[in-house]
């Protein structure tokens, strides 16, 4: 089922330190179901590693190809990253629609519900400008804190929560909810090159293809 990562994929070197252990999150739930694998095992065999040639990130342990392939093909065959974008969420009513969702899980004791209403929380306070400095919402803020990790503080949620409805406006660039449709990214890319054609491949939602479009760019 795995196949251990001996060299850098990118420079080939055998020289890597250790880096890192992994969080649960969102793929490893994910993963962990379609391996038939307890999820915190499947962390405990996995981490990341840093090449000490060019320091490229990569994992100790990946899935071999029989597995990938039934990954790619049978369970996702197509990358959801995109679908939020400019979506409801980021919004006064969506993030009530979601704490709501969340006390609902936590009162019924659904941990998979509680899990995903939590990781889609803190996603909508991560992409408020400056979150981290701000007295509602700096308390979520940790060391190796990532918005698609379930690790949140439901009564610290439950105290600041209309603190936080306030702060809900527009969300930050580069972020879950507003994607790189950025006009200061676009300006930076006309700056270095001049732009005839534009195309993405990966997750279109997400880039710059509606400002080229505006910019009237083939």
């Amino acid at each position: 089922m795995f196949s251990k990562i001996k060299e850098c994929p990118l420079c080939k070197s055998i020289k890597h330190d250790f880096f890192s252990k992994l969080k649960k999150n969102l793929y490893s739930e994910i993963l962990s179901k379609i391996v038939k694998i307890e999820e915190q095992k499947l962390l405990n065999k996995i981490e990341n590693k840093i090449c000490k040639n060019c320091g490229l990130v990569f994992k100790n342990y990946w899935f071999n190809d029989k597995v990938l392939e039934k990954i790619y093909n049978t369970h996702i065959p197509v990358h959801p990253r995109g679908r939020d974008f400019k979506s409801s969420l980021f919004s006064k009513p969506g993030f009530k629609r979601e704490y709501q969702n969340l006390l609902k899980a936590k009162k019924n004791n659904n941990i998979e519900l509680l899990q995903k209403h939590s990781r889609t929380i803190k996603s909508i306070i991560f992409s408020i400008p400056k979150y981290e400095k701000l007295k509602p919402t700096k308390w979520i803020v940790k060391k190796f804190s990532r918005s698609f990790d379930s690790n949140l503080n439901i009564e610290l949620l439950e105290k600041n929560f209309n603190g936080i409805l306030k702060l809900i406006d527009k969300p930050e660039e580069f972020k879950r909810f507003s994607g790189y449709e950025s006009y200061s990214l676009w300006n930076y890319l006309l700056s270095k090159v001049k732009v005839k054609t534009y195309g993405e491949i990966g997750c279109p939602r997400w880039g710059l293809l509606e400002i080229a479009k505006k910019e009237k760019k083939k």
